[in-house]
């Protein structure tokens, strides 16, 4: 009987290939294991809460004139009128808030502006400057709602050289009392603005007066239907007047100016306080010469010629 044998390297091959085998075999069967388990029917919700430093703005509003439908609220910095923080409608009876970052205002001293826009007819928007230092409630300036004003500017010179009349005084008046007052400037200029409702009124006046020049001057105001009437207004004699001899000015009201010297010579008319009178001749106490007078209706000078007590002048140039 023969006997049968497998030479060792057959063997062993054969031995190594099945253990392969065998342990491929075996890790498939076994699940793979993870560190954490995942779940596909129910995700995780994750949940990201934000807290922020925050400033909470009211603005007042209270309705002088016109009835507006409703308000547009402005937020910007000042540096960025381009970029608003914010815009939001609010309607007559909310309460106009809003809530905001602490962080996207400017830190500098009024840094930051408001705009409330109000619709309806002829309605004047409001702006306010502010500034927000820190965290918290800021309760901003009533902002007044009303009509686009009537605008009265002015401006004041001498009429000789065109120098500015500074802090002359000038009142707006009506029938009984005084509207409003305010100065000239530097520059001889003045501006008023008054509610609507004056321009359709007609018994209103521009009143000018400055002791120093002894200026008194009072102009009736019409509008005209128009939203500003500006006036410029000269005081004094012109260059040429100046030039036709030495210039008296009158200390009063009232004072005669004749035709002739004699006491009872024709009262051509009354010169007033502040007056001027180039004199051309002098005989006594009496002077003679031009007094220049502006025609209110056509806008032009006219000179008269006459006689004037000197007790009633001073000598200006």
């Amino acid at each position: 009987m023969e006997k049968l044998w497998i030479k060792p390297n057959i063997f062993t091959r054969t031995l190594l290939f099945t253990f392969i085998i065998f342990v491929v075999g075996c890790t498939g069967v076994f699940p793979p294991n993870y560190p954490d388990v995942i779940t596909l029917d129910n995700p995780p919700e994750v949940s990201l809460n934000y807290t922020y430093n925050t400033v909470r703005l009211v603005q007042p509003v209270s309705i002088a004139e016109g009835n507006p439908t409703a308000f547009r609220f402005i937020i910007r910095q000042r540096s960025k009128p381009d970029s608003p923080l914010i815009e939001r409608v609010f309607f007559p009876g909310d309460s106009i808030a809003i809530e905001l970052p602490f962080n996207v205002f400017d830190p500098q001293p009024l840094g930051n502006l408001i705009k409330l826009i109000p619709y309806g007819r002829d309605l004047q928007p409001v702006e306010h400057l502010f500034t927000v230092a820190d965290t918290g409630t800021i309760v901003l300036p009533e902002a007044i709602i009303r009509r686009v004003p009537v605008v009265i500017t002015g401006i004041l010179l001498l009429r000789d050289n065109n120098t500015p009349i500074e802090s002359a005084d000038v009142t707006i008046t009506d029938s009984a009392s005084v509207i409003l007052r305010t100065q000239s400037d530097s520059l001889g200029f003045f501006r008023f603005e008054l509610w609507s409702r004056y321009r359709h009124r007609t018994d209103l006046s521009l009143v000018i007066r400055d002791e120093e020049n002894y200026l008194n001057k009072s102009i009736s105001i019409d509008f005209k239907e128009n939203q500003t009437v500006h006036f410029p207004i000269f005081f004094g004699a012109s260059q040429e007047f100046v030039s036709q001899g030495a210039v008296y000015r009158i200390l009063q009201d009232f004072v005669p100016f004749r035709s002739g010297p004699e006491n009872g010579a024709d009262i051509q008319f009354f010169l007033s306080r502040g007056d001027m009178l180039a004199v051309k001749k002098v005989a006594g106490d009496r002077l003679f010469g031009v007094v220049e007078v502006l025609n209110d209706e056509t806008k032009t000078l006219q000179w008269f010629e006459g006689w004037v007590l000197s007790q009633f002048t001073e000598l200006v140039k």
